[in-house]
């Protein structure tokens, strides 16, 4: 049920392949705050690390749950599943109490701290654009999860940067879920991060981004976006040609940095490879 086909527009691999690694990167992840978040938590000092882990894995669940649903019946709609994401940003600031208040742009910060309801709003949006964005780069082996990995990392390292260890090991945390499905993912594609896996990943970096900038005010909203800049920029871009085309917004094609730059560069470079060796180098 969760093969992914090898017939459609943005469909790249020649053999079906499952598309439920998210499944085991949220296990892992479980795994890690139950049997591991007391030692965790002794290590970072502030007795933080499993309730952060634990709001973001509960919260995550209507992204994770309707992205794993499409991934194995293929009948979830583009915008249920944008739905699915916002609701997660909604119930992670039901869980916790925090909801983007600051994003360093004038008159939009004072709005946002003087109207909770916008705030919400604002972070719920913000929260589906980055989990759809993840989505949509996560077109060839390796491609979204060496993205959250390297995004994780840098997160860490701000962490690092204004000492909150709880956060910095969080990220790590995740940062290494990423790297464990990037081995099996990369180069021969044994498993897809899937819909499920994606949402779940782009909701997680999404949030994380949102705590260090409510925890954090030294740390710039916008130094959190640049960590993103590849997926969001990707988002936007997509948006705006669909919309220019006549498109609709949710519906594929290969006109993805990715797609374009296998087609343009690895394609012809490496013609003389298999399609899985031009997939793992694109």
């Amino acid at each position: 049920l969760s093969m992914d086909e090898t017939d459609g527009v943005q469909k790249f691999h020649f053999t079906p392949t499952p598309r439920i690694g998210g499944i085991p990167v949220v296990l892992g992840l479980w795994v890690v705050m139950i049997w591991g978040g007391a030692n965790l938590d002794y290590h970072a000092g502030r007795g933080q690390v499993a309730q952060l882990l634990w709001d973001l894995l509960i919260a995550s669940l209507p992204a994770f749950v309707f992205g794993l649903l499409e991934d194995v019946t293929k009948r979830v709609g583009v915008m249920t599943r944008l739905l699915a994401t916002m609701a997660s940003g909604v119930f992670a600031w039901w869980l916790t109490g925090t909801a983007l208040a600051r994003v360093d742009v004038w008159g939009l910060d004072l709005l946002l701290a003087s109207w909770w309801p916008l705030s919400v709003a604002f972070t719920a949006f913000a929260v589906g654009g980055v989990a759809n964005a993840l989505n949509i780069v996560d077109g060839f082996n390796g491609l979204a999860s060496s993205t959250a990995f390297w995004a994780c990392v840098g997160y860490a390292l701000m962490a690092i940067r204004v000492n909150d260890p709880s956060m910095a090991v969080v990220c790590l945390t995740l940062a290494a879920t990423m790297l464990g499905f990037f081995v099996i993912n990369w180069p021969f594609g044994k498993l897809f991060l899937g819909d499920g896996g994606s949402y779940f990943t782009g909701f997680a970096l999404a949030w994380l981004a949102v705590l260090l900038v409510e925890r954090h005010p030294q740390i710039s909203a916008f130094a959190v976006l640049v960590v993103l800049a590849y997926p969001v920029t990707e988002v936007l871009f997509t948006m705006f040609r669909r919309k220019s085309r006549q498109d609709h917004l949710g519906h594929p094609d290969r006109l993805h940095f990715h797609s374009l730059f296998k087609r343009r560069y690895v394609a012809r470079w490496f013609k003389g490879y298999d399609a899985t060796v031009r997939n793992s180098i694109a």
